[in-house]
C-alpha cells in the first residue's frame, strides 16, 4: 500500500511539472506571437507616415497602392481606414471605399466619415442610404454646415423642391458665416433656390 501511494504521488508530481512546464512554454510563445505584432504594427505606422504625402497631394492611384500593402496590419487604426477610405472614394470606387469606412466608423467618431460613406452611396445611385447617412452626420454634429449642404444638393439631384427650401432655410437661419467656405456654400445654395423660385 505504500508502495501505491508513493508511486501515485510521483505520478502526480511529475504531471504537475509538465503542465507548469507546458504552460511556461504557452505563455513564452504567446509573448513572441504578441511581440512580432507588436513589431509588425510599429513598422507599418512608420510606412504609413512615409507614405502620407501622396494622400496629402491627392496622387490617389499610387497612395491606394501603397495603403493596400499595410492594411492588415492597421485594420485597427482608424484614422489610417478614413485615409484609405477616402482614397478609394476619389478613385470612384464606393463599394470598396465603404467597406473599409464602414469599420473606420466603428473606431473614430469622425461625422466627416458619415459623409463619404453617404457620398458613396449616392454615387451608387442609393439614395436612402446617402441621405440616412447625411443626417447621422448632421445629427452627429449639428453645428456643421457642410453635411447639410450634401443634403441638399442630393435634394436638388433627386427633384425634392420641398426638401431642399427647408434645408435652405436651415442653412440661412442656423449658421453664421464663419469662413470663406461656409460663405460659398451658403451662397451657392441660394443661388440654386433663386434659380428654382425663377422657373
Amino acid at each position: 500500500v505504500v508502495l501505491l501511494v508513493s508511486l501515485a504521488f510521483v505520478i502526480r508530481t511529475k504531471i504537475r511539472t509538465a503542465y507548469v512546464a507546458l504552460s511556461m512554454v504557452a505563455l513564452s510563445v504567446g509573448g513572441v506571437i504578441a511581440s512580432v505584432q507588436k513589431s509588425d504594427e510599429v513598422y507599418a505606422n512608420r510606412r504609413w507616415s512615409s507614405m502620407q504625402y501622396l494622400y496629402a497631394n491627392k496622387r490617389y492611384e499610387m497612395a491606394r497602392e501603397q495603403y493596400d500593402k499595410i492594411l492588415p496590419q492597421m485594420k485597427n487604426n482608424g484614422y489610417f481606414l478614413f485615409e484609405y477610405g477616402h482614397i478609394l472614394h476619389n478613385l470612384a470606387l464606393p463599394k470598396q471605399s465603404n467597406d473599409i469606412l464602414m469599420v473606420c466608423a466603428k473606431r473614430i467618431g469622425d461625422p466627416m466619415v458619415l459623409n463619404i460613406i453617404g457620398k458613396n452611396y449616392k454615387l451608387s445611385g442609393d439614395t436612402d442610404s446617402a441621405e440616412h447617412y447625411f443626417r447621422k452626420s448632421i445629427d452627429r454634429l449639428p453645428s456643421r454646415m457642410y453635411p447639410y449642404n450634401l443634403l441638399f444638393d442630393l435634394q436638388m439631384a433627386e427633384g425634392d423642391t420641398s426638401g431642399m427650401i427647408k434645408t435652405a432655410e436651415v442653412i440661412n437661419k442656423t449658421f453664421k458665416v464663419e469662413s470663406s467656405a461656409t460663405r460659398e456654400m451658403r451662397d451657392d445654395v441660394n443661388k440654386k433656390i433663386k434659380t428654382l423660385n425663377n422657373k
